[in-house]
């Protein structure tokens, strides 16, 4: 699987605070701005950095790149974990 980037309206600190639900029950390590998850037979790489705001209006928005990288893993576990990711950060409007 290649990498899978997301523009995210979060900042860093709400994703690191974040991201243990998002990968729950597997563990971190962190090196700088790179989150390193062993699962399975391999890991998952998260990238990640502030790249711009996002005005609406008065309200201005934080934008943070993700970048995930899958090294060693099947196509199943890739998908779980990138479903799993994506539920946790899914922020939910009507």
């Amino acid at each position: 699987m290649p990498v899978v980037s997301r523009l995210m309206s979060v900042t860093e600190i709400e994703f690191l605070r974040m991201l243990p639900k998002a990968i729950e029950p597997l563990s971190f390590s962190m090196k700088e701005n790179t989150v390193i998850v062993p699962i399975a037979t391999g890991s998952v790489s998260i990238f990640f950095h502030i790249v711009s705001q996002r005005a609406l209006g008065s309200l201005v928005l934080p934008m943070m790149q993700v970048d995930i990288r899958f090294d060693n893993l099947d196509e199943m576990n890739a998908s779980r974990f990138l479903d799993r990711f994506d539920r946790a950060f899914h922020r939910g409007g009507g």
